[in-house]
């Protein structure tokens, strides 16, 4: 019997222990790391993290506001503050808390990467194949290991939880109302946790349009769902500005033109897919260089990926928009940070994919896994 066939017959149960145990194993070896880069600013020079009484400036104020009160700064994210001041109140300057909340809520991003998984595809053997990967994926080393890296957990753990329960809000049969009110919730924390979490409201109308279309809710009943999702983002968008003053500052300025710009971009997007598709060259800080000073034999992979992407999107697009929807995901999510001058000075960084991997990790077990049943088992 195949191992596939083997796994598919595990109880559920045991299938998300075995999930959290790989994304367990993967990083329980970082509990015991130091501090290193922007930790020691963060976490052991900051004042704000030693008292519970500072909430509530961690929701007034961006969040290097504890260095000056004129800082400037896109990073709106309190509930970073906040788990610091967990970690600080549990071993105050020790890391090991720290990086066993970045440990733990990786898990339960693992997890709730196989439950979406489960509630898209329908497909046992393809979720949790897709949610190893997940637990596995080398690229978010970064995220775990680093203790900064908890915004991106944090900001996909809620974010993968809030378009679960939207998913079942959809569902007949199902109380609506408390399960989209639990996605609304989930929403703003992983609002709260990173701005990546900007684009969930276009993966909610790509997955009514593309997957659940098939509803009998009319075109208004849809808008009223929609509504609520947009009005949470509204309310985050209000406490963003009176944070930052503005809703996105300039950070650094790229001296190049609109094409080398545009260009810069598409080879970013591509170059991201390779770091999904062959995670080989880590690298904690990427110096930015843009497309016209890049060789030929560093752009032309990426792009020749970028378009086989596309053209992969397209063709799924006619003949099984689940799949279709997984690539989009991938596409959608990676937005906010290719917005070269407002992310500042980490203009490409491995730890942005957190939360687009999760298309990619259920897209491709789901491809291998479609593949598979087309190719007969012999053995005994």
């Amino acid at each position: 019997m195949p191992l596939a066939a083997k796994i598919g017959k595990v109880p559920v149960g045991c299938q998300y222990l075995a999930v959290a145990a790989v994304a367990l194993v993967c990083y329980v070896q970082t509990a015991w790391y130091d501090f290193v880069y922007d930790d020691a600013l963060q976490i052991v020079l900051n004042p704000r993290i030693r008292s519970f009484s500072n909430v509530g400036a961690a929701f007034t104020e961006n969040f290097w506001g504890f260095i000056s009160p004129h800082s400037i700064s896109n990073y709106f994210r309190p509930l970073q503050t906040i788990i610091y001041m967990i970690a600080y109140a549990l071993g105050g300057l020790w890391p090991a808390p720290y990086h066993w909340i970045n440990i733990v809520m990786h898990v339960f991003a693992s997890l709730a990467v196989l439950w979406l998984g489960l509630l898209l595809l329908s497909d046992l053997k393809a979720s949790i194949w897709g949610a190893f990967l997940f637990a596995a994926h080398p690229m978010h080393t970064e995220n775990v290991a680093w203790i900064a890296g908890i915004t991106d957990i944090g900001c996909g753990l809620f974010f993968f939880l809030s378009l679960g329960a939207y998913i079942r809000a959809r569902r007949k049969n199902s109380p609506s109302a408390m399960w989209l009110s639990c996605s609304l919730v989930a929403f703003l924390i992983a609002l709260l946790f990173k701005e990546m979490a900007f684009t969930l409201p276009v993966v909610a109308v790509l997955l009514d349009y593309l997957i659940l279309e098939e509803s009998t809710e009319t075109s208004s009943a849809l808008l009223r769902r929609w509504l609520p999702v947009f009005g949470v983002f509204a309310f985050y968008s209000v406490l963003r500005m009176n944070a930052l003053g503005v809703f996105a500052h300039r950070m650094v300025h790229i001296p190049i033109g609109a094409g080398d710009r545009f260009l810069t971009t598409i080879y970013f997007v591509g170059r991201y897919l390779q770091d999904l598709i062959a995670p080989f060259r880590h690298n904690a800080y990427h110096v930015f260089r843009p497309f016209s000073e890049l060789a030929a034999t560093e752009w032309i992979f990426p792009i020749l990926l970028l378009a086989l992407g596309g053209a992969v999107t397209w063709k799924l697009l006619n003949t099984n928009r689940k799949l279709c929807f997984l690539a989009l995901w991938v596409a959608v999510t990676i937005v906010p940070v290719l917005n070269l001058e407002g992310v500042g000075q980490n203009t490409y960084a491995e730890r942005y994919l957190y939360i687009p991997s999760l298309g990619f990790c259920l897209l491709l077990s789901a491809l291998i896994e479609r593949f598979g049943r087309q190719i007969p088992y012999h053995g005994g």
